[in-house]
């Protein structure tokens, strides 16, 4: 039987047979990932930053990962603790070491499948982990375990970006111990709302969260959003349509001083840059619903841990039913987009054959042109033939004819004595 490598086994945090069960989990590849990516996804010892919360006795701040360690070997809490993971911005690192997370997973003795969650974050160059869609659940004896990954939108106000909204990510994982009664969060990259939201809810209410309230908080901050942001995307939407409606097909011949509105090519480009948006918005609704199936499974008992249930909580169906909503209407925008996007293209292609039209037109009248020069420059060139033919006939008899004038002028204009030596020499050399 071959075995595994050696090395990797000895630094993989699942090592110990009795943790996970390699039946169910690539022990080997939840470990090369761990490894591969420790740079992307974690900081250094001395950048540590986490948030332990446990509710209704006391909050503790660690910047130390020795603090740390003594905290989680200390005796096991009772109740219902958070430990907060965040990132300084969102695509940055985790601020937690490789060595902080891996105490974590043998303390608690964590699936595996939780490395899916935990590799959504880290640094990152672009949105390409918002396209992962993670959830899983686990159950050993009288331990539940479950993590997800829930996402929501965020108005980031940022003046120097086109778009002012934000597509922002946050990892849960729970452990629940029925025996115990000890309810174990890990919350990576807690959103501000999420935490605001936790703090105000206990001031309302008046009473302490249970692992339920925590659930419902998750989801419902990965809920609200979503329905100005697609009105946002609905208006942008709006606005191309309008133009197309009112663009302008072709030229006017009666004169208009009215502001004219043109469909450009760059109008298509942004059509489809939305189409792209509505297309990851839809992903992201469903991975989330996905999400709130797997939390109704865990909240209603039905996970294989028994529990005590009021089966009037039902405040997961709000959530379920306006992302559902929610993905209703991103459906009719991608019928309503194809329209104007079609249209977009119909005024493009007319404009096209208009312009091609007028080409043709004006090829024509080129044509037209330049036959009636060539004509008129072959009849010049006749006109300069003839011209030339009788200059060569009329100039030499011309200018004979005048010689001839000027010499009886000058012959006439002789003296007598002149006229006798002339017709004397003529007659001496003539008769010699």
């Amino acid at each position: 039987m071959e075995k595994p490598d050696s090395k990797l086994w000895e630094s993989s945090p699942w090592s110990s047979g009795d943790v996970s069960d390699p039946y169910a989990f690539d022990i080997a590849h939840y470990t090369r990932l761990l490894v591969e990516n420790s740079k992307r996804l974690f900081v250094q010892d001395d950048q540590l930053w986490i948030k332990v919360m446990e509710i209704g006795h006391r909050d503790i701040m660690f910047k130390s990962s020795l603090e740390f360690e003594a905290y989680l070997r200390s005796p096991e809490f009772k109740g219902t603790r958070l430990i907060l993971i965040p990132q300084r911005f969102s695509w940055d690192n985790l601020l937690i070491s490789e060595s902080g997370l891996k105490l974590l997973l043998s303390r608690f003795n964590i699936f595996p499948a939780f490395l899916d969650v935990v590799n959504a974050f880290g640094a990152q160059t672009s949105s390409e982990s918002d396209s992962i869609s993670t959830s899983h659940t686990h159950v050993r004896a009288n331990i539940s375990e479950c993590c997800y990954v829930t996402r929501h939108v965020d108005d980031h106000a940022r003046e120097e970006s086109e778009d002012s909204w934000s597509i922002r990510q946050m990892g849960v994982y729970h452990q629940r111990n029925v025996w115990s009664n000890a309810d174990t969060f890990i919350i990576l990259n807690p959103s501000k709302t999420f935490l605001q939201r936790l703090k105000d809810a206990q001031t309302v209410s008046g009473r302490l969260p249970t692992w339920r309230d925590i659930h419902i908080l998750a989801a419902s901050c990965a809920t609200t959003p979503w329905r100005r942001y697609i009105s946002y995307m609905e208006s942008k939407l709006a606005q191309l349509k309008t133009k197309a409606h009112l663009s302008a097909v072709a030229e006017s011949e009666t004169p208009d001083t009215r502001p004219k509105l043109k469909i450009e090519f760059a109008d298509t480009q942004n059509t489809g840059v939305i189409h792209d948006k509505l297309h990851k918005v839809d992903h992201i609704l469903g991975s989330n619903l996905n999400v709130f199936s797997i939390l109704s499974t865990v909240m209603s008992g039905r996970d294989g841990i028994q529990a005590h249930f009021d089966g009037r909580d039902n405040r997961l169906a709000f959530c379920t039913n306006e992302t559902e909503m929610q993905q209703r209407r991103v459906n009719t925008l991608f019928q309503r987009i194809n329209a104007a996007s079609g249209l977009m293209q119909n005024i493009i292609d007319f404009r096209g054959l208009e312009a091609l039209k007028t080409s043709s037109e004006m090829s024509t009248e080129l044509s037209r042109l330049a036959q009636k020069n060539a004509e008129k420059s072959q009849k010049d060139a006749r006109t300069i033939t003839t011209i030339t033919i009788f200059t060569m006939i009329y100039l030499p008899a011309s200018f004979v004819s005048v010689s001839s004038q000027i010499s009886w002028h000058a012959l006439r204009t002789f003296k007598t004595t002149d006229r006798a030596r002339v017709f004397k020499a003529i007659f001496k050399y003539g008769i010699r």
